[in-house]
Order: structure tokens, then sequence, then C-alpha cells
């Protein structure tokens, strides 16, 4: 996360590190996502193609008239669409240059990678054979003798500042490969390599587009937050917090849902209609004026995960539901807790976002798939704090399941800015109240387009105290 804010580009390995380098040290910028793609087998043009289309690259259908103009060059049987595959033609000139100048004359593509550009090393792998079947003698004599089938490459493209980015199975050896390296054109040893070291261009081309980086302003703090906090860190009610928590925790405590929920919507944060309610008659008043169908749940600040415990009871649609509710959690938990009472929120998708403390890092916020199944999917990503609007909004796209957040089977697209600002709200309420170690809320439901959190859990710090 912290990369991404500062616009680093994370590599995988040290080779990577040098090869992805080589690329953005020598090549233009790439100014859109359209690579075209010109080899001389389908393999190697299916290895590029997957990983460009893998990294937000996009390797689009040729025009009809472009497509004509590249059949003139090629055999019967090779393919013009895009990728464009020559079928393992020998010609270099015509892979490494002739092509390339006309796809980039084009205006159809914003870069282009080729694979297979070769000329003496494939001859010089060919001669050990040769000899032997035909008789041949002298490597140089019969690279000569067959330079009309396998030509050096005779000038370097001109691509009209276009990225080229090339690979081969042939290293300096070859005398394409060398030329091409002697020009400041990176060539790969293999074409996933040339499609990444592209794909690093991209990567470079979003951190220069993104808007001027503005310092976030942290709201003024917000008394009622401040009060509930002061409240559960007095210390009556911490020691008690701390019992019931267990030893390992003793240094934090947590908040009950309905304060963690009200500490959220001091800053804005949307929450679910709700109230606690101390008893059955208590219970169905709130039901009745907030509207069916109800949710109820355990109200404790020890009881952090309700599900498994039986104290979530979903859609009830009468006062009756309401009050069979309230004794049945009361009879799970085993004691006489406070209900919360909360207005039913259906929805056709669930978020998770939160936020917590790293040493030296300070205060992250998290944004990620939610649900039951959150753990398991693990599908999420980090920010530190405080969060601009690009940040926030990055962070949004940063997930693998990031589509869902888009208009799906007829629900509408979700409010992305109203996503956004309760991360930025998570990051400015962590700055501002340091007693707060975890911010978890699990799930957000998008309702009608619209976020709303519907279970929300924060951790305080004893030890932070301000």
């Amino acid at each position: 996360g912290l990369f991404k804010q500062a616009g680093v580009l994370r590599v995988d390995s040290l080779e990577d590190l040098y090869y992805q380098g080589w690329v953005l040290a020598t090549q233009p910028p790439l100014h859109g996502r359209r690579i075209g793609v010109l080899t001389n087998s389908g393999g190697p043009s299916t290895a590029i193609a997957h990983t460009c289309s893998r990294g937000g690259l996009e390797v689009p259908l040729f025009s009809e008239k472009l497509q004509e103009e590249i059949k003139k060059h090629l055999p019967p049987q090779g393919s013009a669409t895009n990728p464009v595959d020559l079928t393992f033609h020998l010609d270099a000139n015509l892979l490494g240059k002739i092509l390339p100048e006309l796809i980039a004359g084009s205006g159809e593509v914003d870069g282009i990678i080729a694979h297979g550009i070769m000329s003496s090393g494939f001859m010089k792998a060919l001669f050990p054979h040769a000899r032997e079947i035909f008789g041949f003698t002298d490597e140089e004599e019969f690279i000569s003798q067959f330079s009309s089938v396998v030509p050096g490459l005779t000038g370097m493209p001109q691509c009209g500042g276009l990225p080229l980015v090339l690979s081969s199975f042939f290293g300096r050896e070859d005398s394409s490969t060398a030329l091409f390296q002697d020009h400041n054109i990176p060539v790969f040893d293999g074409p996933e390599k040339a499609a990444r070291g592209m794909l690093a261009l991209h990567r470079y081309s979003v951190v220069r587009s993104r808007p001027p980086y503005r310092e976030p302003q942290l709201p003024p703090y917000a008394d009622s937050a401040k009060r509930i906090i002061k409240k559960a860190l007095q210390p009556s009610m911490a020691k008690s917090r701390e019992e019931k928590i267990g030893k390992d925790d003793s240094r934090r405590i947590t908040v009950d849902e309905y304060s963690s929920k009200q500490i959220l919507a001091a800053y804005g944060v949307p929450v679910s209609r709700e109230d606690p309610a101390g008893s059955e008659d208590e219970a169905a008043a709130v039901a009745t004026e907030i509207g069916y169908p109800i949710v109820m749940k355990g109200l404790s600040p020890a009881i952090a995960h309700k599900t498994g415990r039986g104290l979530i009871k979903l859609n009830l649609q009468s006062e009756e539901d309401v009050r069979l509710a309230f004794r049945s959690i009361r009879e799970a938990a085993g004691e006489e807790i406070d209900l919360l009472v909360s207005k039913m929120v259906a929805g056709e998708r669930e978020v998770m976002a939160g936020i917590f403390r790293k040493a030296n890092f300070g205060p992250a916020v998290l944004f990620g798939a939610g649900g039951i199944f959150a753990e398991a999917l693990a599908d999420r990503t980090f920010r530190l704090a405080p969060l601009s609007d690009a940040e926030a909004e990055a962070m949004l796209d940063d997930i693998h399941s990031s589509a869902l957040l888009g208009e799906q089977r007829g629900f509408p697209a979700a409010d992305r800015q109203a996503l956004s600002s309760i991360l930025q709200a998570l990051g400015n309420i962590a700055l501002l109240h340091p007693e707060i170690a975890e911010i978890d809320l699990n799930p957000i439901i998008i309702a009608n387009g619209k976020p709303v959190v519907a279970d929300a859990l924060v951790v305080l710090n004893i030890g932070d105290q301000h």
C-alpha cells in the first residue's frame, strides 16, 4: 500500500528489476493501453497477449483496412488480426522493421511487442545438422549461402515515438538481437518477460497520470465520538471489559457495536438505523419505530463475533418474531445482555473496510471483499492514512473483485464516492483518535447502490489515552 501511494513500481525478482528497468530507461512513454503483437509463432503470441491482458493492457483487433495492408506481407496461412502471426516466417526485416512501422503508423496501437526476430543465431543453431546431413564444413560459408533466406536486419524500425519491446530465443550471438540491443531496444529471452516490460511502462504511465497530490485536511474532532471513547476508557468500564476479553488482550478493550457505529456516524459514515433495547417491550417498541423487517443482535463489548454463537436473528417480520428472538439471543448469550434492534438492510453486494496500526507505519486503511467469506477470500488492499481523494478511489479498483462494484444483473453500480468517503473517514478517525487500535466494518452492504455499515467493531488501546 505504501509503495502504491508513493508511486513505487514493485517487481517480484531481481531479474525483473533489471529487465523492467531496462525498458523504462530506454523506451518512450506509453500513452495508452493498446498493444500490437507480432510473432512468428502462435504460442509466444498467446503468451504475450495473455500477460498483457492480465496486467491491464489491451490487444485490440485491428481494423479491416490495417489487416488488408498487413496481409500483403504475410504467407497465406498467416494471421493479420492482432496478434499478427507470421507462422515461422524467417524474414527479419519483415518482422523487425516493415510490419512494426506499418502498425505504428496506423494509429491503432500505443506500443508494439515482437517475438522471433532472428538471423545469424538461427543459422548457427542449424549448422551442426546441416553439416551432418548436407556435408557443409564451414559455418560462415553456410550462413552466407543462406543469407537470402535469413537476411540480417538492415535498419532500425521507425515507430513514431511508440515503445518497442522484443523477445528472442537467441542472445547476442544473433546479429539481429545484437543490432537491436546496440540501439537501446530491449530484447528479452522470453515472450512473457517482454510483455512484463511493456506492463512496467503501463504501470509507470498510471503513476504519472495521477492528479497532483494534495495533503488531505483532517476534519474537526467530533465531540460525541470523544465522549464515547472517554467513557469506554474509564477505569471501571475498561476493567470489566478487560476481564471479559481475556489476559492475552488485556491492554485492549472492545466498544460495543452500537457505540462503535455512533463513533463512525459522528464522522459521516453511513450506518444502519438502530437502537439498543434492554427488555422485550423496549425491543418491540424500537422495532415498531424503525419499521420491519428487523435484525436483532446481542449487544456486548465482550462479544465481537456473533454469528457462530447464535446471537443474530435476521429478517424479523413482526412483534412476535422480535419477542421470540429477544429470548433466544439472551438464552444463547447465557446472560441478560442488551440487544441491538436494527433495520434490516437488504443488499446485493458486501464489502469490508477497517483500520489497524502497524509499528513504524502508523494507521493503515483496509478495503476488500466482505461478508462471511472475507477471511477465506482475502481479497483486500491497504493504504496509509490520511487518504487523498485519488488514493481512496484507487483502493476501490485495487481488489480482484472490483468489477462487482459496477452494474451487475440489473443492480445499480455502487456509489464510488460514498465508498471512498468511508475509507477517508476511517483514516481520519484513526489519526484524530490515537486511542483507537482497530476498526472492523464487515459487512458494508451495498443497498440500491448506496453503502451502509451493517456491523462495526472498534477496539481501543488502554495505553494510548489522550
